[in-house]
């Protein structure tokens, strides 16, 4: 019957199976009269199927089917289906059974296959969940030699296999090769637990696939991902009995492996020899990178983590020096419990190409002995591990500290811990006088990616929270990935309205070219003293803007950065003051600035009684500046009203420079000119012996003694 474009093929039999023949099978077109039954002889199945395969491929029409009809079961040789076709989509239906001969009846022993579909694009195989392939491997699984795929795809792209039941293969039950866009799912692939090598599927040279909502129990790997594969997503798979879901074996006999991009997620491994596995040999080269296991939970799981780059699962290989490169590997949210007695996250890596940038991320496996304790191995293995701490939790925690009346309650995290905590705000005002912050371990704050909001202020904030003190005895580090953030442009916030704080022994870095990675900004507060720190940032290592007073710097290692700044003040025409600001005792060590002053025109207020002193410059390309025209992005229009700057004082300032600019350089507006600058003690010098330093004075009142470069330019 043809109806619109599409043509249908239908597999009719009847006939029970009777020495291991069909009788009475047929094919026929449904638009046919059904020509009469052959007689029963061993190919008659063949026949018919490659008969109506032959006219659904050659049919031209958008859209061909072949049935193998509900209730029926046939017994099929060896069989090729092959493109490619005249029709672009071609459904094969598997309503019944197909039942492979026995090992005994196979003529030629060595094929690879029994069932193969090749060079198909818009190959759609369904079973609705009725279709059944067994491969009758129990008459295989005794006998040496190689034994056939029950099912391979191999160059079919665009392909669908969905709802079918498999059973006992004699090797792997499908094998997906040289495909490309393929959508696999609600398959059901069982076998013994002690069947060799009858893995459910195994994927190579393969991209963009998506595998999900399977069941699988076999015996071997669930899933095995071979080189030559990337872009493959596999979710929603029970996995049990067998050996897990493998990325490899790859690099076997020396050969190079490529496997990228893999994500494996909400699964579950239920008394599975193995979980997730990563096997390289040695020997091998090439890569296994951007894998991602999520969500995943064990039950009884024997070596539940496994990255092996020793593989050898017949204890007789030799030592050799080169390897796969493992790396970019996350394990997230891994729960459940497990029954090894050996290391429950084994990481065995090369000496001379180490697993790189691993990070095992809110992981909790016990052993389902409670009176055993789980461990973990790392050999050569690089990266990080996290615990993600709720926010709620952490807040529930912080609210008991800030409502206990003790004159000093804390709060801990723990040394040698790293938690992934999302944006959290600690509020006051709390009832104790003074409250600890104790950060001896790690926090780490999600990627951008996982930010719900992406346009919030700041990642940790105390807000109204008096006599705070935060502390990390040397140990603790706060780490923003700001990776993730830098070339997705936005404005920084700043912390603001604090009274009375001391900063001190703080170390920051963030890679030169970091945009606005400022080590501490500061606004609208007062009494600060900052002190004994290491700054290394793409910015400001210290930037003080409006509403700031009384502020002591002292014993800052600034570099690479910006150097300390003033401002910027006065954007967009704003009123804003700082002042009693004493900086001393620092050194710039190859910072773009040095000690800066920076505001903008059209501002309004001032930057009054600032006094650097004892500064030390190393390389500095810009290391004093007073710039009252201050224009980041070099389109500002000229106005006449400024930030006032007044009673600046520099003194015992010595180093080197390497800038090609004034060393010393005030530029000052004509309406509103600096005044009461002060010079005295300076010393700064070219890195180049053959080239002197200057300066430059553009509308700057005061007087300088004893200054190198000259600062004649400095009017009385």
């Amino acid at each position: 019957m043809l109806q619109g474009l599409s043509a249908y093929f239908l597999i009719l039999c009847w006939a029970l199976m009777e020495s291991n023949s069909i009788r009475g099978v047929y094919a026929y077109y449904a638009m046919a009269p059904p020509p009469p039954p052959p007689p029963p002889t061993q190919d008659t199945t063949f026949d018919a199927f490659t008969s109506a395969w032959a006219a659904a491929c050659q049919n031209v029409s958008d859209r061909a089917k072949v049935t193998v009809p509900i209730g029926k079961t046939f017994l099929l040789s060896q069989i090729t289906f092959e493109g490619p076709c005249k029709c672009p989509n071609i459904t094969f239906e598997i309503l019944g059974t197909i039942v492979a001969q026995p090992r005994s009846a196979w003529k030629k022993k060595g094929i690879a296959e029994w069932m193969d579909f090749h060079g198909i694009d818009g190959l759609t195989v369904v079973g609705n969940g009725q279709g059944l392939i067994d491969g009758q491997g129990d008459s295989w699984w005794g006998h040496g030699g190689n034994r056939p795929t029950a099912m391979r795809f191999s160059h079919c792209n665009k392909l669908q296999v969905i709802g079918l039941s498999y059973k006992n293969s004699q090797k792997n039950h499908v094998s997906i090769t040289h495909c490309d866009k393929a959508n696999i799912s609600s398959l059901h692939m069982i076998a013994p637990r002690n069947s060799p090598n009858t893995d459910g599927i195994d994927i190579s040279a393969s991209t963009n696939l998506h595998i999900k909502s399977c069941i699988m129990e076999t015996g071997d790997d669930c899933i095995a991902i071979n080189k030559g594969s990337s872009n493959v997503t596999i979710s929603e798979i029970a996995c049990g009995p067998g050996h897990g879901i493998s990325i490899g074996s790859l690099g076997k006999n020396g050969e190079h492996g490529t496997v990228e991009a893999i994500s494996i997620r909400n699964c579950t491994f239920n008394g599975t020899t193995n979980g997730v596995r990563i096997k390289t040999w040695q020997g091998g080269s090439g890569f296994a990178r951007n894998i991602n296991f999520s969500q995943i939970n064990f039950a009884a799981s024997d070596n539940p983590v496994i990255i092996d780059q020793f593989y050898c699962p017949h204890k007789k290989c030799k030592n050799q020096t080169s390897a796969l490169n493992v790396s970019d590997v996350r394990y997230t949210d891994l729960r459940g419990t497990s029954i090894c007695k050996n290391a429950t996250i084994s990481f065995r890596c090369s000496q001379n190409v180490p697993c790189t940038n691993i990070v095992v991320e809110n992981v909790d496996i016990k052993s389902t002995d409670p009176h055993n304790a789980t461990s973990a191995q790392c050999i050569n293995a690089h990266g990080i591990a996290i615990a993600t701490l709720n926010p709620a939790a952490f807040q529930a925690a912080w609210r008991e500290a800030c409502n206990e009346a003790s004159n000093n309650p804390t709060i801990s995290v723990s040394s040698g811990k790293t938690f992934l905590v999302s944006q959290i705000e600690f509020e006051g005002p709390c009832k104790s006088r003074f409250i600890t912050f104790q950060v001896l371990g790690n926090i780490v704050a999600p990627p951008k990616s996982a930010w719900k909001k992406k346009s919030a202020d700041e990642w940790l904030h105390f807000d109204k929270v008096d006599g705070l003190i935060v502390v990390g005895n040397g140990h603790g580090l706060i780490d923003g990935q700001g990776d993730s953030w830098w070339k997705q442009g936005g404005e920084t916030s700043r912390p603001t309205v604090i009274n009375g704080a001391t900063i001190s022994d703080l170390q920051m870095f963030a890679p030169s070219e970091s945009p606005n990675t400022d080590g501490i900004d500061i606004s609208s507060s007062t009494n600060l003293h900052i002190y004994n720190s290491l700054i290394a940032t793409g910015d400001d290592c210290i930037a003080i803007n409006g509403g700031t007073s009384n502020v002591m710097i002292s014993n800052i290692a600034c570099g690479p950065g910006h150097g300390i700044s003033i401002g910027s003040l006065g954007k967009n025409g704003r009123h804003e003051e700082v002042e009693a600001i004493n900086i001393n005792n620092c050194t710039f060590n190859r910072t773009d600035n040095g000690v800066r002053i920076k505001t903008w025109q059209g501002g309004a207020g001032f930057a009054r009684n600032i006094t650097f002193s004892k500064i030390n410059f190393i390389a500095t390309k810009n290391p004093v500046i007073i710039d009252q025209y201050y224009c980041p992005h070099k389109k500002c229009s000229t106005k006449t009203s400024a930030v006032r700057v007044s009673d600046v004082r520099y003194t015992g300032l010595h180093g080197t420079s390497i800038g090609k600019n004034p060393t010393i350089n005030f530029s000052c507006s004509q309406t509103i000119p600096c005044t009461n600058i002060v010079l005295d003690d300076i010393d700064i010098r070219s890195v180049d012996p053959q080239k002197s330093t200057s300066a430059r004075c553009i509308n700057a009142h005061g007087n300088a003694h004893t200054s190198s470069p000259s600062v004649n330019c400095l009017m009385t």
